[in-house]
């Protein structure tokens, strides 16, 4: 995480991450580096992640923090697996490079970080994946949140 930020219970879902101090507009928040950050998979590389994990709790929590991006799967391996979904975020993609994360807003202290998952792609392997071991798609969260 570029920015200071703390993952605590939610009172929306879960965990969720907090600004443990203000961040402006524009800050940079999260940085998507493969292999630090976030895991980054195409399709057989998914199938065969998925055949490695030994059991099915293992296998839905993988596809629970994980979405697909400009057609690439990612799975997040740092506390940004805690980002919730708000159809009114206060984050969203970076418009250098849209895999990036930054403030739309300023955002105080203590707020919690939301991120649209609305905006995340979808495809039909990656649909039937979910629903294969009953995962909600990034998008089924965001149509029922």
């Amino acid at each position: 995480m570029q920015c200071c930020v703390k993952e605590r219970k939610s009172p929306c879902q879960g965990l969720g991450l907090f600004a443990m101090k203000g961040i402006k507009k524009g800050t940079l928040i999260w940085k998507s580096i493969p292999g630090l950050s976030v895991e980054v998979f195409d399709y057989q590389q998914v199938l065969k992640k998925m055949a490695s994990l030994k059991t099915e709790k293992d296998k839905k929590l993988f596809l629970t923090h994980s979405y697909l991006w400009g057609g690439k799967f990612f799975h997040p391996i740092d506390k940004s697996r805690f980002w919730n979904h708000s159809s009114s975020p206060n984050t969203g993609p970076c418009p250098i490079n849209g895999e990036d994360t930054i403030a739309l807003r300023d955002i105080p202290a203590g707020e919690e970080l939301f991120d649209d998952y609305g905006l995340y792609g979808a495809s039909k392997w990656y649909d039937n994946l979910y629903a294969k071991y009953g995962v909600l798609t990034p998008q089924q969260v965001a149509a029922i949140y």
